[in-house]
């Protein structure tokens, strides 16, 4: 039997020898007093926290650009009118919200910035970065990182790190649907606040990396690689970590831009069974852990609510004659890589300029597509699509042979800076 090396402190105690020892026993409990165990579940909430109050803040200031977009009121020339103090303010407000035009919607050289990554717009990148300063100093200020041994009790570095990271997966999950609250609360289309769906998973998987390392050090720190051994032949919690960490790895290496530019179909297809396997192995991982699952709990409600409404608002579940039911559209190839699509009837209010999400009933039925529609006009009050064959989809509908095809089509929105509320229609 190989002996494990064994760290002793200044005081002569040895962390693993010593382990049943009184004066063991005492400087745990002068540790854990020092820096509690459960307190460490309070950085959750100081993330969940924040990320609120930003939602809040970009509400309101929906709410004030739109009232001022759609106010008729002309101001009275400075120099012939008495100033009220009605006037004063609204001229500070549409001052501000001026202001905040020319900063947020400015935007970083695209080439270099997407390449990276990196949003190429000033106020994403700005409320990227507050996030980022916000959840790095409450990680990274609080002391100590390490407790004198390992037995005193986990790395505190690692428990406010994993907690922090276990926090963002609400959102995490909220922000990746097409349909989301988020999306609604602060006025922005699915395309635009994916960026934050992405950032917030590299901040939850930074956060899960800085979760595991101070626990790999310490163990070694002592016991050297015996130690590490032991450690994960004797902690339960050691061997269900992994398996979260690895889907969450597997998330961020599948949605690489390299990744999504030449192989977008697998993406798609792969992406939301890694993040379901993701779900349950970090729910079995935590649980019932610092009450930390709770974090979960409200992760699979937002998600089942968002869902509900897609399906009922805008989807197969949408009360009148398109209830659980499709339509049939008249499929032409055009040209050299190009269909048209027709749909005759259209349930639903639309414009041209927006797009709409279409999926087949007979295959792909998970999957669903954007394209842009405009009115036909062969079929008043129908809808047409010129599809450009690329890969997947779009190349499958190209080389199909049918003259006809099931499909449902889902939320309608609109390219512009705002999503567009509007009736869905099933196809």
């Amino acid at each position: 039997m190989v002996e494990l090396r064994d760290l002793i402190l200044d005081n002569g105690l040895r962390c693993i020898g010593d382990a049943e020892s009184e004066l063991y026993a005492e400087l745990t409990k002068k540790s854990q007093a020092a820096t509690p165990w459960a307190y460490q579940k309070q950085y959750g909430k100081f993330v969940t926290y924040l990320i609120v109050v930003v939602i809040f803040v970009c509400f309101i200031k929906k709410l004030v650009i739109r009232y001022y977009d759609s106010s008729e009121e002309f101001l009275p020339d400075k120099n012939n009118s008495v100033v009220t103090l009605p006037l004063f303010l609204s001229r500070i407000g549409k001052k501000l919200a001026a202001l905040n035009r020319c900063i947020c919607y400015r935007r970083f050289p695209t080439f270099i910035f997407s390449s990276l990554g990196i949003p190429t717009s000033v106020g994403t990148l700005m409320v990227v970065l507050a996030v980022t300063l916000y959840t790095h100093l409450y990680c990274f200020v609080p002391h100590p990182f390490y407790r004198p041994c390992a037995g005193f009790g986990s790395p505190p570095l690692s428990i406010r790190a994993g907690i922090m990271a276990v926090s963002f997966v609400p959102f995490l999950f909220a922000l990746s649907g097409k349909v989301n609250v988020i999306g609604w609360l602060v006025g922005l289309s699915y395309e635009k606040i994916n960026i934050y769906h992405q950032w917030t998973s590299i901040l939850c998987l930074f956060l899960g990396w800085v979760h595991v390392i101070p626990f790999l050090r310490q163990a070694h720190h002592e016991g050297g690689a015996e130690g590490m051994h032991q450690q994960w032949k004797t902690d339960e919690m050691w061997r269900t970590g992994v398996t979260p960490l690895l889907f969450l790895n597997l998330l961020w290496l599948f949605s690489l831009s390299v990744v999504r530019r030449y192989v977008y179909e697998l993406f798609l297809q792969v992406h939301w069974i890694l993040a379901v396997g993701f779900y349950i192995s970090l729910f079995y991982h935590i649980y019932p852990e610092l009450n930390a699952h709770m974090h979960l709990v409200a992760t699979i409600v937002v998600w089942f609510v968002q869902l509900l409404y897609r399906l009922v608002v805008k989807g197969y579940l949408r009360p009148g004659r398109s209830f659980m039911a499709s339509s049939t559209a008249n499929v032409t190839v055009v040209g050299e890589g190009c269909v048209e699509l027709i749909v005759k009837d259209v349930d639903m209010a639309y414009s041209p300029g927006k797009h709409i999400f279409v999926r087949t009933t007979d295959k792909d039925v998970i999957s669903n597509h954007p394209f842009s529609i405009f009115p036909s006009a062969k079929y008043p009050g129908g809808i047409k699509m010129l599809i450009r064959a690329q890969k997947g989809f779009t190349r499958s509908l190209y080389k199909s042979q049918d003259e006809t095809k099931k499909f449902l089509l889902m939320a309608l929105m609109a390219e512009s800076k705002e999503m567009l509320e509007a009736s869905p229609i099933y196809i």
